[in-house]
């Protein structure tokens, strides 16, 4: 009987978990929006997109570990997100080209600037 109630109870974890991570998929983060507006001003073919697209979650991903485990006010920190900084550039140039770059950069301060207001 024991075996059982811990059988289903383990379907239940499961199945709530897998129901979670796909109600998750639908909803878009405000980066989301963001770079689909920016990707999209850029007129990039597809295997463009999805390259940069891809780079930019890698980096979030790294910028959010940097936030989690270092004092946003330590030298490390800022030593640590300016280096990953220059990384990125490096790697958003070599998927975009440089005259892309440049427009990306452009757009980015430009809806930086949009949201302020």
């Amino acid at each position: 009987m024991n075996k059982y109630v811990m059988i289903v109870f383990s379907l239940f974890v499961l199945i709530s978990n897998a129901a979670n991570a796909q109600g998750k998929k639908g909803k878009k983060t405000k980066l989301d929006i963001k770079m689909e507006s920016i990707v999209a001003d850029l007129n990039l073919n597809d295997d463009v997109k999805t390259k940069l697209l891809d780079l930019i979650e890698k980096q979030e991903g790294e910028k959010k570990e940097i936030r989690k485990n270092n004092d946003k006010k330590s030298d490390a920190f800022k030593t640590k997100m300016k280096a990953l900084q220059k990384d990125q550039n490096v790697q958003l140039k070599a998927v975009l080209g440089k005259d892309k770059f440049k427009e990306f950069k452009k757009l980015l301060k430009e809806y930086k600037n949009k949201s302020k207001e």
